[in-house]
Order: structure tokens, then sequence, then C-alpha cells
């Protein structure tokens, strides 16, 4: 952090940081997930029992309660890929806990000294394809808008 947070930078210039609102959801098509993250279709236990392995037993109750099985029973992942809407709800946890906490930290951190800060979120889901529309606003998406490097 003594790189970017306030007078401790060695330089004043701007920085441009970012995430997408469904970072973890293009991962949800690797062969490896049931191994690495939940199997695609597991139930709430299984569920509960990543969260506790992840984030131990105290913080996996507080996860659970704020993202909840139930609120991802809509999600485009369960209704076009057939997951369950735990697998959803623990790539949403993964996201906000991998990558959109961080990122916002580190803006802040970053904007705390004399330099200018630019934070986006992308949530642009493609509409027109549906291999990956239902994936949202995946992992780096957002490179292909933000920067025009659309493969």
């Amino acid at each position: 952090m003594d790189l970017v947070e306030g007078d401790l930078a060695p330089n004043k210039a701007s920085l441009i940081i970012g995430s997408t609102a469904d970072e973890m959801n293009a991962h949800a098509l690797e062969s490896d997930v049931a191994q690495t993250i939940l199997s695609p279709n597991a139930g709430e236990e299984a569920y509960a029992q990543a969260l506790e392995a992840r984030f131990g037993q105290a913080v996996a109750q507080d996860v659970l309660s704020l993202y909840p099985a139930s609120d991802f029973a809509n999600s485009p992942l369960v209704q076009n890929f057939g997951t369950s809407p735990s697998f959803a709800a623990i790539l949403r946890v993964l996201t906000d806990s991998a990558v959109t906490c961080p990122v916002r930290a580190l803006a802040r951190h970053a904007s705390t000294g004399n330099r200018t800060v630019y934070r986006y979120f992308f949530a642009h889901a493609i509409e027109n394809d549906p291999r990956v529309g239902p994936l949202g606003a995946f992992d780096n998406e957002d490179n292909w808008f933000v920067f025009r490097s659309i493969p």
C-alpha cells in the first residue's frame, strides 16, 4: 500500500481501477470448478460448508446472512445453465470478497494523497450472445469496453 497511499507514493500519477459486477461468473463454465469452488449443483448445506472452509465458522454465518442462496434462485446462471442457487451465491461471494472489495479499498487508499483516482464498476452484460450473456459482467469483459480491447 505504501506505493499508492498518501504522500508515501513515489509519484502522483492518476490511477484508474475497476472491476466487474460478476467477476467470478466466467469460472462457472470451467471444468475444474467443482473441485476448486463448489459443485455447480450443490445444495445449501454444501454451500454453508464451502463458506466455512473458506472464511471460518463465525464469518461464514455472517456471509450466509448477507448472501442467502435463496436470493439467487432467479440468477441467469440458474435459469440458463441449470446451476443451483447456492453455486450462483458463492460466485457472488467470491466476486465481492476477492475482487470488488479489494479494488474499492485500493482506490480509497490511493486517493488519500494528492492523486486523482478513477474507480469504475462495470455491470453491463452482453445481450446479443446467449453463450456469455447469462454470465453477466464477467472477468475481463470490462477491458473490452473500457480499454477498447475487444477480442
